[in-house]
């Protein structure tokens, strides 16, 4: 019984935005992530409300084991796509271990687009 109550209080202490923000950390810090890609919720919340969503380009979901993490990110052009979303897990990963003490179900890694030199805007 008193392991489920301490689990319960470390789970409240940890906030969704908090968590989204680890993970966004994690993944734009990887080398080869131009941005997290924003998605129609994003560019929605930003018109109407006149503000970014910390959502930005991830979707969470709650899975049997744990979250289930969805990125979207643009790659920086000439990078080697397979290892930038490879090297994005494994930056979440190790994020989530260190910062919450949790391991994400999955994390699934979808690329939006390419930039290149000649894009203004992310």
């Amino acid at each position: 019984m008193e392991t489920n109550r301490d689990d319960k209080n470390k789970e409240s202490h940890m906030t969704e935005e908090m968590f989204l923000r680890c993970v966004a950390k994690a993944a734009t810090e990887t080398a080869g992530v131009y941005a997290l890609a924003e998605r129609l919720g994003d560019s929605l919340s930003k018109n109407i409300l006149g503000k970014d969503s910390f959502r930005k380009g991830m979707k969470v979901s709650r899975g049997d084991k744990g979250p289930v993490v969805d990125i979207f990110i643009v790659v920086q052009y000439g990078v080697h796509i397979p290892d930038v979303a490879f090297n994005v897990q494994n930056n979440v990963k190790r994020a989530l271990r260190s910062e919450f003490d949790m391991q994400a179900e999955e994390i699934n890694i979808h690329i939006k687009g390419v930039h290149t030199a000649k894009d203004t805007d992310k």
